[in-house]
């Protein structure tokens, strides 16, 4: 980008998705997104609430992407913002982030919130002077799975041994009755998302909008790992095939069954299983304050990488 230039706001419209996507790999060539990823945010943001999404040009031509999005029952009307300009310097992105504060304060917005690369910093400096508060970090990690399947295979039949040995035992949804399972598995996501630590109060997501994310190619039944008390599922863990790279989709296991290692064995069985697939590695992340699958991420062997700064500003 042209130090100095200014930046001005259109709609994006359908025939944008290319470039959104272009720009969106421009911007964090290390988590690029899939049309399907894309796609899948903007009805789910649009299920669960209202969003805007403005092309950002510079001198006439497309240069980047913004978007604000407001759910119906996030706390304090809290509005997920994000830009994507790939190349800019603080001025550029100081315009970008103008552009999409207009945007949230048009759409109702009384809190922004911000998730932006912890290594980016033009972005993390233009918010700095724009008057964000760093709150939180969500912490990445990335697990190499070449020539190492031996010894998850081995940490794997350790994990069996200790859920069995407390009553528990492991079997994916297709095992247990494929997707007509599905309901109950979102159960267990809701009740057990919210003791997560997070920012700011967890929203549920209705069931339609979960399943929409729980769909080939990026998740089958035969992937979905469930904990079982006797007949019950009380845990589930499952790697999302759909992006690159591949990555933890969710790992939840109800109070009354922690402690067992419950966790660990679901997370080595997606672990083992994508060795046997072919792939190569696999990444995840938690919030700062999640102190169990932190460790549990050092302990199998996750190294840690570039992770995101959550700031919030008053609108």
């Amino acid at each position: 980008m042209t130090t100095g230039s200014r930046l001005t706001a259109r709609p994006l419209g359908p025939d944008d998705v290319a470039f959104a996507l272009r720009a969106v790999g421009a911007a964090q060539p290390h988590h690029p997104w899939s049309e399907e990823e894309l796609r899948l945010s903007w009805r789910t943001a649009e299920q669960m609430g209202r969003m805007r999404t403005l092309v950002l040009e510079e001198a006439g031509r497309p240069a980047g992407w913004v978007a604000v999005t407001m759910w119906d029952e996030a706390p304090e009307r809290e509005g997920r913002m994000a830009v994507f300009l790939a190349g800019a310097g603080p001025d550029q992105f100081d315009q970008a982030w103008s552009i999409v504060e207009d945007a949230a304060r048009e759409l109702g917005v009384g809190l922004g919130r911000a998730s932006v690369w912890e290594d980016d910093a033009a972005a993390l400096e233009a918010l700095g002077r724009r008057g964000w508060e760093r709150k939180r970090r969500e912490r990445f990690w990335r697990l190499d799975l070449a020539g190492d399947g031996d010894r998850f295979r081995e940490l794997r039949s350790a994990a069996r041994l200790r859920v069995e040995g407390a009553g528990l035992r492991v079997a994916t949804a297709a095992e247990l009755g494929g997707e007509a399972l599905y309901p109950e598995l979102h159960r267990i996501e809701t009740v057990t998302a919210a003791d997560i630590p997070r920012d700011l109060p967890h929203v549920p997501i209705p069931y339609d909008a979960w399943r929409a994310w729980m769909r080939p190619p990026a998740v089958l039944p035969e992937r979905v790992w469930v904990g079982v008390s006797g007949d019950r599922p009380v845990g589930v863990s499952h790697l999302d095939y759909g992006g690159t790279p591949v990555a933890t989709g969710y790992t939840g296991v109800l109070r009354e069954h922690r402690g067992a290692g419950l966790a660990r064995a679901l997370k080595l069985e997606t672990v083992v299983q994508a060795v046997d697939l072919g792939v190569t590695a696999v990444e995840t992340d938690n919030d700062e304050a999640n102190a169990p699958i932190l460790h549990l991420n050092e302990e199998l062997g996750y190294r840690e990488i570039p992770g995101q700064v959550k700031l919030h500003k008053l609108l």
